[in-house]
């Protein structure tokens, strides 16, 4: 049998178990191997009836003594209950509603069963339980896989035509033969069989590994092949001078050893004729703006535009106001462009791009429309780029395919996890902060200590600096009725606390509004702000000295972490009140984390243990396709194997035959093919 025939092909699948299938999105013999377990329950190991502690879930060897109870407790409710025994001791085994067994389990023979079991008064209890003869192993005895099925199939009915499938059909190896043979993988078809059917775990965990190597190298494969990396392709050399180091030498700080670091890679990309495709990651503050500015600096001394997106109208904004500040005895034109961008400007910005007439452009998605055009495009920057999906970054290259890219992130990535959503992609790390910046001081707090966080915000306050405080939604919800929102809190703390020194700011207010909100926090004439996550980039106010987070057990790590990035960006002593609202102990072991480490990157690896890098990096908008049995955390030894793999073939520097690149490329196309993996950059 091959994996393209019908389900008919299989003893036993009439037209309405064909049916059944399809609805479960199986429709050929592929697709039915591959619909893997969801999950193990293993039964493989037999205990005896005294070692029971408390409640534990667990298989036994019985002899059946006799029935002591037979009868109907209520109407529908019908309760068969037998004595049983094992060289330990005594016990019982209760079943409900399923009177007919009693003609089938015969007394003094001896059964296996699997079930609940809980020790009382020196009797175990078993309730409900799975049981087979003694000599028997198909139920208890072994490791069941468990399908997530309809109710109109059920689980050994499903393993039954799997099992049938697997006698017969032939499973053709998809990675080359010196890749099975050097890391000692077992066959495609038998770690397959082992998923379906495993004997230990031992050999699951080899069946599992080997599965996932599989995907994974499938996708570095995709990743490294259809991902323009930018090796390669040419591009606009751009010439670094004098004029660009006397302008260095007038900024009023001085660079720190990582943004020299950051700044030294892109000039090399930047005066190459390959195309710069580059990463620049740094902690919250670690100063990658003026790196970006610097880059773009050097496109305008080269007689070229450079843009910039943002993900929010507010770090765009933000942006702007550094191009503009950093270039204030330059002669460059910078323009901002958002949605809320008046039409009249919006077509003058349009045309003068078109023309040359401006040198930076600072936006948001409204850059990527088709009517936004470019004379002479050098360089276009994305920041906070993990906001985006893959088509959206594409947009903004394709404004000029000789332009370079750089996308920079606030949001430390874990080496594992960026091979994956990168690729080859160049990375630049500012791994140091500037100079004179203290720690933040971070505390959690319960809901009986908010009277005393408020109070000393109030005395940071008397002290002349400012204060965030963030609520987890704008209006009060019936669901999350527990929680504090921002417009309650707000009129809250305008009537108890901070009077008209305290503003509201979310992201469902007018850009007017916000504007001017922002604007008065900025200049100082109100101290507080109490907002949603809209701030939780682009603000860069030295003088707030306190940020409070309410509620904050509904916020990722690594959100946590970009928000206390709000604070500590002068020279003055900032602090970080994160307020727990729940009483659970993971809660309060995130606090901890934060508490006790500013490391970025470990934080971002915590939070990836606790979430998935699904919630933590929006890998779906990366365009990932869903991996059967890989995880990119648990799995990062194979993901790192698989890459080098990857690279050393794709590079040229493993051959493999025509036939195993054939096979490779046959399976990209039908696992990734769905995937806006295969048209990123």
């Amino acid at each position: 049998m091959q994996l393209k025939d019908s389900l008919a092909s299989i003893k036993g699948v009439g037209p309405k178990k064909e049916e059944i299938l399809n609805k479960l999105g199986i429709y050929n013999l592929e697709d039915l191997i591959f619909y893997l377990p969801r999950d193990y329950e293993d039964r493989s190991s037999l205990i005896k009836l005294a070692d029971v502690s408390g409640e534990i879930k667990a298989g036994f060897k019985v002899r059946i003594i006799g029935i002591n109870r037979d009868s109907y407790i209520r109407r529908n409710m019908h309760i068969l209950s037998f004595d049983v025994e094992d060289e330990s001791g005594r016990g019982t085994i209760t079943f409900f509603n399923q009177a007919f067994l009693k003609n089938s389990i015969k007394p003094n023979q001896v059964y296996k069963v699997f079930g609940k079991a809980i020790r009382q008064n020196y009797i175990t209890k078993i309730s409900s339980p799975i049981i087979e003869r003694g000599d028997a192993s198909l139920k208890v005895g072994s490791i069941i896989a468990k399908y997530k099925l309809s109710e109109k199939i059920s689980n050994n009915e499903f393993a039954k035509i799997v099992k049938e499938c697997l006698k017969k059909i032939e499973i053709p190896e998809i990675l080359p033969q010196y890749i099975v043979s050097k890391y000692r993988l077992i066959s495609r078809k038998k770690a397959l069989e082992i998923l379906h059917f495993p004997s230990d775990l031992e050999l699951l965990e080899k069946a599992r590994n080997r599965m996932a190597f599989e995907e994974l190298f499938l996708l570095q494969i995709a990743i490294y092949t259809f991902r323009k990396s930018g090796n390669g392709e040419k591009a606009l050399a751009l010439k670094v001078g004098e004029d660009f180091y006397d302008f260095l030498k007038t900024l009023p700080f001085k660079l720190t050893s990582g943004q020299e670091k950051a700044l030294k890679e892109i000039i090399g990309d930047l005066e190459s004729n390959k195309r710069m495709n580059r990463l620049l990651q740094g902690d919250v503050g670690s100063g990658k703006t003026i790196i970006a500015a610097l880059a773009m600096y050097i496109a305008y001394l080269n007689s070229y535009q450079a843009c910039m997106m943002a993900p929010t109208e507010i770090l765009a904004s933000q942006h702007f106001d550094s191009l503009s500040e950093i270039f204030k005895d330059c002669n460059i034109k910078i323009a901002l462009l958002t949605s809320s961008t008046k039409s009249e400007d919006r077509e003058k910005i349009i045309g003068d791009l078109e023309r040359g007439e401006i040198d930076f452009v600072v936006g948001t998605h409204s850059l990527i429309n088709e009517e936004v055009r470019f004379k002479k495009l050098a360089l276009n920057i994305t920041d906070e780029q993990h906001r985006f999906g893959v088509r959206q970054r594409e947009s903004l290259q394709d404004k000029d395919i000789l332009a370079n890219t750089l996308v920079m992130t606030a949001t430390p990535i874990p080496r594992t996890l960026s091979l994956v959503l990168y690729g080859d992609l160049n990375v630049s790390i500012i791994d140091t902060m500037p100079i004179g910046r203290l720690p933040i001081k971070t505390y959690g707090i319960n809901t009986a200590m908010l009277d005393r966080a408020y109070g000393f915000i109030q005395k940071e306050i008397e002290k002349g600096h400012q204060a965030y405080i963030i609520c987890p939604l704008i209006d009060e919800s019936d669901y999350l009725a527990s929680l504090n929102s921002a417009i309650k809190t707000f009129e809250d703390l305008r009537e108890r606390f901070f009077k008209d020194d305290v503003s509201l700011l979310h992201g469902q207010m007018k850009s007017e509004e916000k504007e001017r909100v922002l604007n008065d926090f900025k200049t100082g004439k109100i101290k507080v702000i109490v907002s949603t996550t809209v701030i939780e980039v682009g603000i860069n106010v030295p003088n707030a000295s306190v940020i409070m987070v309410l509620n904050s057990e509904r916020f990722g790590l690594a959100q946590l972490h970009q928000l206390r990035g709000r604070v500590g960006r002068g020279n003055i002593q900032s602090y970080c009140i994160l307020h727990n609202g729940s009483d659970s102990i993971k809660s309060w072991e995130r606090t901890k984390v934060m508490e006790k480490s500013s490391d970025g990157f470990f934080i971002s690896n915590e939070d990836l243990r606790l979430r998935g890098p699904g919630e933590v990096f929006g890998t779906r908008q990366h365009g990932l396709p869903d991996l059967l049995v890989a995880d990119f955390i648990r799995d990062n030894k194979i993901l790192n194997y698989a890459a080098e793999e990857a690279k050393d073939i794709i590079n040229g520097r493993q051959k493999i035959t025509r036939d195993e690149s054939n096979a490779i490329f046959r399976e990209i196309k039908k696992k990734f093919s769905k995937s806006s993996l295969l048209y990123a950059n």
